[in-house]
């Protein structure tokens, strides 16, 4: 592209000499961010800064923008001052190695670098340098975990990008906004805003598919905290469309829009399409970055959750215990998804009935859970509830009610009072009450609050929501109300169409015992109930004998 930019002006005379002075500038920033990110990977060789470098790589800054002629001459002039200029492109040197650092996973010295790049770039007062300063200094805050720096940066960068004629660093900017806010500090209806304001930049622009794919990913990061999963899923198909549209078929870019469409997809309970996206993510992260890479490990665990869900536990394992190995070898031994696939493994030795080992495995994971990420972190949560069901199961009732409490302490803290993740932790310490302390109105409350949030969520898995349905059909029949238990087993039923046998063939009998009572006219189809749910049942040690027993006591 050098050597082009010289011939557009030299040779061919299409291009003034002010603008290939543009250009080579440009050029200049683009090989200083590549030769800092060689030598932040050369000089402090650590295991997760060398297994990111090929990703690292591929995120470099595009030389598109040092192409584009328009956007270029549409920013404000640089100064005229030699000496002036000088400084300004030794400051924006300064910001290129900053990024060098930043993709290497430096975020720390990356930051140090912009910062002192932005106090000088605002001695110059040349705009544009200000406006790329602040901007790159938000993301990094950003990055290390400063949210409310990140906000305040981000809305500077937007008013000098405007000031610049920076369309692209403004539409940047608010995309920026709409993570920081919307996403990250869970301010969701001011996030969407923001994206609106997106939107109209992008217009102006006059279109980057790049960054319109980045704003459709944040906005359906937004709907799905918010429950909208419909809606998420459509955010996250068009960013898909866009990234393979503009992108190399092997860029990971593209891998991570299927990863974020099928992780909506598995919320939603479509175990099948989200495994078949999972699966397709893995093969290009594979393929871009090689067997071993942390993101790699990433599909992997996402791959094991579908075959949990599935009831493929072998399967699980076999994928959990190939990330965790990624992993260790890669990260460092605190890193938070050392942690997540420690709790998978966890969740698989609780379903073999291996409990001291998965408790073993919980608390190790909320160990490093809370040294990364704090006391007050969406993981730490949902250990604390894994924990919790794994005292459960070993009838250490109190602490499993501690563990229980910590978990919905932890997720109304975050903000979600209406959210999938306190309903789940409800109904099941609602199950806990009932069926082991028999504690009847404590559990009925729990139920219903959880019930009551599950109604408010458009999109949510329908076997998901069904569990406290079945938790009050269970107490009604207990308080000899079969026809208000049939009511509800009849809705539970429909709902868990897409969920795993046993599941099913456990409201089936439960229908079936309420309807014998309720509605003697359907007592043909209680016992064809009962009947299936026993051949489900058939190699179950507790159901099938108590499902012959009722077939025999209920005979047509």
């Amino acid at each position: 592209m050098r050597v082009e930019a010289c011939e557009a002006t030299e040779v061919r005379h299409t291009q003034s000499a002010a603008l290939l002075d543009l250009r080579m500038t440009c050029l200049d920033r683009r090989r200083t961010e590549l030769a800092t990110l060689v030598g932040a990977l050369t000089d402090k060789p650590d295991r997760e800064r060398i297994s990111r470098g090929a990703e690292a790589a591929l995120q470099l800054s595009s030389l598109a923008s040092c192409a584009d002629g328009t956007a270029l001459v549409a920013r404000v002039a640089p100064p005229e001052d030699p000496v002036t200029r000088v400084r300004v492109d030794a400051v924006e040197s300064r910001l290129a190695s900053a990024t060098g650092l930043e993709r290497a996973g430096d975020y720390k010295a990356a930051l140090a670098v912009t910062q002192g790049a932005a106090v000088e770039a605002g001695a110059l007062g040349y705009e544009p340098l200000i406006a790329d300063a602040l901007f790159r200094r938000g993301r990094l805050e950003g990055s290390t975990g400063d949210q409310k720096a990140a906000e305040a940066s981000f809305g500077e960068a937007l008013r000098r990008a405007a000031i610049a004629h920076d369309d692209r660093l403004t539409a940047a900017a608010w995309i920026g906004l709409v993570e920081v806010v919307g996403f990250r500090l869970a301010r969701r209806d001011e996030g969407l805003t923001f994206a609106r304001a997106a939107e109209t930049s992008l217009l102006r622009l006059g279109g980057d598919p790049l960054l319109e794919a980045e704003l459709h990913e944040q906005r359906g990061q937004i709907l799905r905290e918010l429950a909208s999963y419909d809606a998420a899923v459509a955010e996250h198909r068009h960013a898909l469309e866009l990234r393979r549209a503009a992108l190399p078929a092997g860029d990971p870019r593209i891998a991570q829009s299927l990863h974020a469409l099928a992780e909506v997809e598995r919320i939603q309970g479509k175990l099948d399409v989200a495994r078949g996206d999972h699966e397709a993510a893995l093969a290009a992260r594979i393929a871009a970055l090689g067997p071993d890479h942390p993101l790699v490990a990433i599909s992997l665990m996402n791959l094991g959750h579908c075959f949990f869900a599935l009831g493929q536990v072998a399967e699980a394992r076999a994928h959990y215990e190939r990330a965790l190995a990624i992993d260790q070898r890669a990260l460092p031994p605190d890193h938070p998804e050392i942690g997540n696939a420690l709790t998978s493994l966890g969740a698989v030795e609780e379903t073999e009935g291996k409990l001291d080992a998965a408790i073993a495995r919980y608390t190790e994971a909320a160990a490093i859970y809370r040294a990364s990420l704090g006391d007050r972190s969406p993981m730490l949560a949902i250990v604390e509830t894994d924990l919790a069901q794994a005292e459960r199961a070993r009838k250490q009732f109190p602490a499993a009610q501690a563990h229980f409490e910590r978990a919905l302490a932890i997720h109304l803290a975050l903000g979600k009072h209406d959210h999938p993740a306190v309903a789940e932790v409800l109904s099941s310490y609602a199950e806990m009450l009932y069926y082991d302390l028999h504690r009847e109105a404590d559990a009925r409350a729990r139920y219903e609050e959880a019930s009551a949030i599950f109604d408010k969520i458009p999109g949510v898995n329908p076997a998901l929501a069904s569990g406290p349905i079945v938790g009050l059909a269970d107490l009604a029949l207990d308080a000899k109300d079969p026809r208000r238990a049939a009511e509800l087993l009849e809705r539970a039923l429909a709902m868990r169409a897409q969920d795993s046998p046993a599941q099913i063939a456990w409201v089936k009998y439960r229908l079936a015992e309420a309807l014998w009572l309720a509605r003697p006219a359907e007592r043909v189809r209680a016992h064809a109930l009962a009947t299936e749910a026993r051949a489900a049942f058939a190699a179950d040690p507790v159901n099938r004998p108590a499902l012959d027993t009722w077939l025999a006591a209920h005979s047509l």
